[in-house]
């Protein structure tokens, strides 16, 4: 709308906002089949509903739709106003059942969501979240999440980039932990709200980061070693800190990520102290700068820790003291050439995979994917 001012020479923009409606249709089907009913492969198995075999299927369907107003005109961001706000509503309807489950459940939500943001000067930005939880199964759960962004001087001059973020939120465990039903395994709990609490800060400047993540959780979920859901209601943490970095020289650079991770609760949480990734890149221009050509070794690193083991009737991971993945390295191999909005590669995966060392686990009995070739073309239209 742009009505004339007094004089009559100039129009003046009444921007009214834009209105915004999205509509998701999921269906997800599970099925699990087992021939042999009296393998010992099932840890603290009640007796079998069927015991001629196993023949186990979840069924989900999830109609959701999402209707939004935010105080942005079309096509502008968040950077472009000094305050912007939303709201919003989004309505959930789910059905859903088990294995052997005669009825099956249906859901219905209604989840307000608002929202808001604010920019000074071109150099602190910060943007508020929140969303409220109604109706069946999880009512009452929530999410409160902030994000702070701060430039040591403006967003294109400055001596470097502080940020922080928070998230608060109360939330009802998965389904799977409250009720399952299956040939082998069945349970009906009533376990508590799960109150989750994460703080992050980092410091960037230019193509170095340095930061750190800490986590609280009360009433934290899990699958213990015999494959049974439980929960620790004492709070516990978890901490992360984190360097990365790219240091270009000339036509080639090196970039990597390393994070150090530490938990108050190792018997319940298994985690890897230290993970690494680190690319070592050559890349130039080539055909008159028509293109860039990079190619490089990539190599991801973990150290060795007791990794949760996998259950393929439940589809959950759950604790394992009998074997912990190995220090193994994987190394890739890559090349790729972009030219204008293509981007062709090529990636010879895992190519350490052929040197017969057979440490690569991602969990116990389920070895890592051997060396493998991936090649193609990603092209990117315009909007």
């Amino acid at each position: 709308m742009r009505p004339l001012d007094k004089k009559g020479n100039h129009s003046r923009k009444i921007d009214v906002g834009s209105i915004s409606h999205s509509f998701q249709y999921v269906r997800n089907q599970l099925i699990y089949t087992d021939a042999e009913i009296t393998s010992s492969f099932y840890i603290g198995h009640l007796p079998p509903i069927d015991s001629a075999s196993t023949y186990d299927s979840i069924y989900q369907q999830r109609i959701s739709n999402t209707l939004k107003w935010s105080s942005l005109g079309y096509q502008e961001t968040p950077e472009e106003k000094h305050f912007y706000l939303y709201f919003g509503i989004t309505q959930n309807h789910l059905i859903q059942s088990f294995a052997y489950d005669s009825v099956n459940s249906t859901y219905n939500q209604l989840i307000p969501l608002a929202g808001m943001g604010i920019n000074i000067g071109k150099s602190f930005y910060l943007n508020v979240d929140a969303k409220f939880v109604t109706g069946d199964y999880n009512g009452g759960d929530y999410q409160i999440s902030g994000q702070l962004i701060q430039f040591l001087g403006r967003k294109d001059k400055n001596i470097g980039e502080f940020s922080a973020d928070l998230t608060l939120s109360s939330k009802t465990p998965e389904w799977y932990f409250n009720k399952y039903n299956s040939n082998h395994y069945r349970w009906n709990n009533s376990f508590k709200k799960e109150q989750y609490s994460i703080l992050g800060a980092k410091y960037s400047y230019r193509d170095i980061s340095i930061g750190g993540e800490f986590y609280t959780f009360v009433n934290y979920s899990y699958f213990n070693d015999s494959m049974q859901p439980a929960q620790i209601e004492k709070g516990e943490t978890v901490m992360q800190l984190f360097v990365e970095g790219t240091i270009p020289w000339r036509s080639v650079g090196v970039s990597t990520r390393v994070v150090y991770q530490k938990t108050s609760q190792p018997n319940q949480i298994r985690l890897p102290k230290l993970t690494g990734t680190m690319d070592l890149y050559f890349q130039h221009t080539i055909f008159k700068k028509a293109a860039t050509l990079k190619t490089g070794f990539q190599v991801t690193y973990f150290t060795a820790y007791y990794a949760d083991a996998y259950m393929p009737e439940l589809r959950v991971f759950y604790l394992q003291d009998e074997k912990k993945i190995e220090n193994y390295p994987y190394v890739d191999f890559y090349v790729t050439l972009v030219v204008k909005r293509a981007r062709m590669f090529f990636k010879w995966a895992h190519l350490n995979g052929y040197l017969n060392d057979n440490r690569y686990f991602s969990s116990p009995h389920y070895p890592s994917r051997d060396a493998r070739l991936y090649f193609g073309v990603s092209w990117r239209f315009h909007d």
